[in-house]
C-alpha cells in the first residue's frame, strides 16, 4: 500500500511522530486510493481464520465448566455412581443416620428427597434394613459431549424392611422393589454426582 499511502512528514528519529500532513496539495487524492485498497482488502478477511487462545478472546466470560473439564462419563462409570448410593443407604436410612454418604453423592433435588425422608425416621425413630440389591441391565444412557449432565436408567432390584421405634418390622410398608429407575447425573465440583433420580416402571 505505500504507493498510497497518505503522506507523512520526514521527521527525525528523535523526534516525537507527527500527525497526517492534511495540507499536501494530494492528501484528498492519496487517502482516496488508499481507502479504496483497504476497503478491498478487508473483504477478503471471510477467507481468513485466526485461531486465538481462550483468554486471549475479546470480552470472553469466564465459564466453570467447558467441554475439555468435564472428564468422559462412560456407562460403567454411572452404573458405579449409582451401586455406590445403593450401598450407602443402608447407612442413611439407619441408625445413626449418616447423611454425610448422601451429601458426598447426591445434590440438589435427589439430596432434598433423602433428606426428607431421612428427617422422617428419625421423627419416628424407624428405620430401613436393606437386603439384596441388584442392578440387573441398563435400560438407556445417554451423555451429551459437551453438556455436564447425563441419564441413566437401569433396571433395579431391591428388597429392604422397615422397622418401628419397637424394633418390630412395619408390615404395611412395601418390601420390594422391581422396576426401572432413572437417574439424573451431574459434574459438579471435580465429580460426578446424582442430582435426581425417579420410578420409570414397576416390573
Amino acid at each position: 500500500f505505500s504507493r498510497f499511502m497518505p503522506p507523512y512528514r520526514t521527521i527525525p528519529s528523535n523526534e516525537e511522530p507527527k500527525k497526517l500532513d492534511t495540507n499536501h496539495p494530494n492528501y484528498n487524492y492519496y487517502q482516496e486510493q488508499w481507502c479504496k485498497i483497504a476497503n478491498e482488502w478487508l473483504s477478503e478477511k471471510e477467507k481468513w481464520t485466526i485461531d486465538l487462545p481462550a483468554n486471549d478472546t475479546p470480552n470472553s466470560e469466564p465459564t466453570s465448566l467447558s467441554e475439555s473439564t468435564i472428564p468422559v462419563l462412560s456407562e460403567r462409570e454411572a452404573v458405579e455412581l449409582i451401586k455406590t448410593w445403593l450401598g450407602a443407604k443402608s447407612k442413611t436410612f439407619s441408625y445413626p443416620y449418616d447423611r454425610s454418604l448422601m451429601s458426598n453423592i447426591l445434590i440438589d433435588k435427589a439430596l432434598a428427597k433423602v433428606e426428607n425422608a431421612v428427617n422422617k425416621l428419625e421423627q419416628n425413630q424407624q428405620y430401613y434394613n436393606f437386603g439384596e440389591q441388584q442392578i440387573e441391565g441398563i435400560n438407556n444412557f445417554f451423555k451429551s459431549k459437551s453438556s455436564n449432565e447425563a441419564i441413566i436408567d437401569v433396571i433395579l432390584q431391591e428388597t429392604y424392611q422397615l422397622y418401628n421405634n419397637q424394633g418390630e418390622v412395619d408390615t404395611k410398608e412395601r418390601d420390594y422393589y422391581h422396576g426401572i429407575m432413572r437417574f439424573h447425573l451431574i459434574y459438579f465440583q471435580n465429580k460426578w454426582r446424582i442430582y435426581d433420580y425417579e420410578n420409570i416402571k414397576n416390573l
